[in-house]
């Protein structure tokens, strides 16, 4: 968890593991334009189709 980034999206709050996709690494350029899918930079395209099939394919 610590190596792919995804160790700083985990928290304990009121005793119970949250988790929170928007800090996890492995979805940064993701979670920086959800929603804003044509505001995406030419050089982070790729990354974030990468990003966004991840998190899409998780989810399921």
């Amino acid at each position: 968890m610590h190596k792919d980034g995804s160790l700083e999206a985990y928290k304990v709050v009121d005793g119970k593991l949250v988790y929170d996709w928007t800090k996890d690494k492995r979805f940064d350029i993701f979670a920086k334009y959800k929603g804003k899918d044509s505001s995406v930079s030419p050089l982070e395209l790729k990354k974030y189709n990468e990003q966004k099939s991840l998190y899409i394919t998780m989810a399921r």
